[in-house]
């Protein structure tokens, strides 16, 4: 009922495991924007006023990231 399996058989299925292995991983993270991080980026809320009231809120909120 069952066989025996010899050393080249053993051999053949040990490559085949390692093949099946998936190697190309999805990047999940959206890419930097460089038009955003200069329009709301931190510099760029520091020079108006109203960019300034938006900073000081986040930090009152405890944000652990303030701007792009």
């Amino acid at each position: 009922m069952f066989r025996r399996l010899n050393n080249v058989s053993l051999f053949k299925y040990q490559i085949w495991n390692i093949l099946t292995i998936r190697t190309n991983t999805k990047c999940y993270f959206a890419r930097p924007n460089e038009k955003k991080r200069s329009h709301q980026g931190y510099f760029a809320r520091l020079i108006t006023l109203n960019g300034r009231k938006v900073l000081m809120r986040r930090i009152l909120k405890g944000r652990h990231v303030l701007a792009h």
